[in-house]
């Protein structure tokens, strides 16, 4: 069990969890087994992902079985996040939250998944709580700006997603963030630089940004044109 924290492959962690499993069979190991096939299953295809994602389900699901706890309910909730089913994601992160976690750094984690699931569900102010408190990582950087842009915050926003860039500098959708809350400040400058940035690191924005209101009392002005190119 030790080992498989030790190996950045997943390969190999999935392989060390599965002797656990099979030798040692624990709630534990069924649950860090489940949570490397739902890390391998996001870069999987969308036919391997989701039979992926049932192998990861029914592991957490005998997790559970053989002892109730919260890594269980936060991994289920990650699933049911991915499926779409914010209604049952939203109540396996509720009973993650309301649980201890054998281990107390898996709190911030747990937030993080809460303040996705907030946001799906149209909980914005709520999950810029939860999010204030997640892991500092780049995904939940990102989803704390698009919670503050989602409740008005711009300002706060663009630090957060700046905050991201600081972490995964090639993050378009942070680039674009920083740009929609500039928008909205009526920054054009700032907003022009960071669409630009945005358009750069992923041409597919391009269009994207043609069709979004927030930029159409800008769409005519050459600065908005030029950072289409």
């Amino acid at each position: 069990m030790y080992a498989g924290t030790l190996t950045p492959s997943l390969d190999e962690k999935q392989d060390i969890y599965e002797a656990s499993v099979e030798n040692y069979d624990s709630w534990q190991a069924r649950n860090n087994l489940a949570a490397v096939q739902i890390a391998k299953a996001m870069d999987a295809s969308e036919s391997e992902m989701s039979s992926m994602l049932d192998d990861a389900l029914s592991n957490l699901e005998q997790s559970a079985r053989m002892m109730d706890n919260a890594e269980a309910h936060a991994n289920m909730a990650i699933i049911y996040a991915v499926r779409g089913d914010s209604d049952r994601a939203k109540q396996e992160i509720e009973k993650a939250t309301g649980m201890q976690p054998s281990d107390p750094s898996s709190t911030a984690g747990m937030s993080g998944i809460q303040g996705a699931i907030q946001i799906m569900n149209g909980e914005y102010q709520e999950a810029v709580s939860s999010l204030s408190n997640a892991d500092e990582s780049a995904q939940n950087l990102f989803n704390l700006g698009l919670a503050q842009v989602l409740t008005d915050n711009y300002e706060n926003a663009i630090t957060s997603f700046e905050e991201a860039l600081g972490m995964e500098s090639g993050m378009a959708k942070a680039h674009y963030g920083v740009a929609i809350a500039n928008a909205y400040l009526q920054n054009e400058s700032a907003m022009t630089e960071a669409l630009t940035a945005a358009v750069q690191a992923d041409p597919s924005i391009r269009e994207q940004a043609l069709g979004d209101l927030v930029f159409d009392n800008y769409k005519e002005s050459e600065a908005f044109r030029s950072a289409q190119q």
